[in-house]
């Protein structure tokens, strides 16, 4: 997947988190946005039995990474997501097929406006996401 998953994609976030079934504010212009990716640790299992004396590796905890975004500078928006760092809430990214990637998170990092190479003046969004939930389009 590149920066931006398609065509159509949008983000959004939430008045609150999921847990308290948010209502939802979409970012209307947005350059690229990057789901977060999940990984998970693993943890090493050692028996005086294993086969071959091997270390067996078992999976351990799933973590997400970050969701970044680009969107265009417009203060009421900036200042909408200025108000929001730190704060979790609920965000969602819809693909243009209309699935869903969702999360609880916080804004961790906020960029100031940067002129970008297309001419327009760009804010770099970086979200600390909980584990995702990837709700496909029916």
């Amino acid at each position: 997947m590149g920066d931006t998953p398609s065509y159509g994609t949008g983000l959004e976030y939430g008045s609150a988190i999921l847990d308290e079934t948010p209502n939802w504010t979409e970012i209307e212009k947005v350059f690229s946005v990057v789901p977060p990716n999940i990984t998970v640790d693993e943890s090493e299992k050692k028996w005086l039995k294993s086969a071959n004396r091997a270390v067996e590796k078992r999976p351990s905890w799933k973590r997400a990474g970050d969701m970044t975004a680009s969107i265009d500078f417009n203060k009421d928006v900036y200042a909408a997501l200025h108000a929001l760092v730190g704060t979790k809430r609920a965000w969602r990214i819809t693909y243009a097929d209309g699935s869903k990637d969702v999360c609880d998170g916080f804004i961790k990092e906020l960029g100031k406006p940067e002129l970008n190479g297309d001419g327009d003046v760009a804010v770099d969004i970086v979200i600390a996401c909980d584990l995702p939930t990837f709700q496909p389009a029916t």
